[in-house]
């Protein structure tokens, strides 16, 4: 009796620390769940405006390694990291890092050069990113064909001129609006008939080394068949003109302007 009265107490006791050792195992794995799960809310991921989605420790300090730019086949190059909020070389706090690709993003879709724009980091290094920027650029040179009515609309040009040609303005403008791949715009004006117009406008908005300045320079000639000199009571334009149709005004212009823009960094 004694034996088996002592071999039913160690089984007992056998089963009491089993049954111990389950509940430590449970709270190890209940601990090791809770811990992975802070350290998941403890990440920033990029959304898809940006491109893939590293999972990043926001507690991090990321090194901007080197920045790929593509698809830029017109644009320079260094117009694009102008407007970039970071340079290579520079740290990023990882839980700044999407709010940084996102600025950058719309300050390069703002220059209105680009008809998509894509930044996708990616890691090169521990702490290291290389940002690869994707665009698409858009289409420069616009020639648009140039009517213009020299009346106030075009009733009055057919009821009281019965649609007469010889008060038609025709022509075309040229513009490119990325002409030396700086962001430079060239407009140019070529207009015949009833008025003429021959101008043209330019603009470099960084002429300077350190894309800060720049400047606007125009100039042409123009006549026109008829002058406005006064309006009459129900507030209609009163026009000088000429019996032979012979041309009452002509000036020519020449202007220029300063640019200044600072930098972004």
């Amino acid at each position: 009796m004694p034996l088996l009265y002592s071999a039913t107490s160690f089984n007992k006791k056998r089963a009491h620390d089993a049954k111990g050792f389950t509940r430590q195992i449970f709270f190890i794995l209940s601990l090791s769940l809770l811990s992975l799960h802070l350290i998941a809310q403890e990440t920033i991921n990029i959304p898809d405006t940006i491109g893939n989605k590293p999972v990043v420790d926001s507690n991090a300090i990321l090194i901007v390694d080197s920045i790929v730019i593509t698809g830029n086949k017109k644009t320079k190059q260094y117009i694009i990291e102008r407007e970039m909020r970071f340079k290579a070389g520079d740290t990023i706090p990882a839980a700044k890092l999407y709010e940084k690709l996102e600025e950058s993003r719309q300050l390069i879709y703002n220059t209105n050069l680009f008809a998509d724009v894509t930044l996708t980091p990616a890691f090169v290094s521990g702490e290291g990113i290389k940002i690869i920027v994707t665009l698409k650029e858009r289409w420069y040179i616009y020639p648009t064909p140039q009517f213009q009515l020299s009346d106030r609309n075009i009733n009055e040009w057919i009821e009281r001129y019965n649609a007469d040609l010889n008060r038609v303005t025709y022509g075309i403008k040229f513009a490119h609006y990325n002409l030396s791949g700086r962001r430079d715009q060239l407009r140019v004006f070529l207009l015949n008939g009833f008025s003429r117009n021959f101008s043209a406008v330019y603009s470099a908005p960084y002429s300077n080394r350190n894309l800060t300045e720049g400047f606007s320079v125009s100039g042409g000639f123009s006549q026109t068949r008829a002058a406005i000199f006064a309006t009459n009571q129900n507030n209609q334009a009163l026009r000088y003109d000429r019996a032979d149709r012979g041309f009452v005004r002509q000036n020519i212009f020449v202007s220029g302007s300063y640019i200044s823009r600072k930098g972004l960094l």
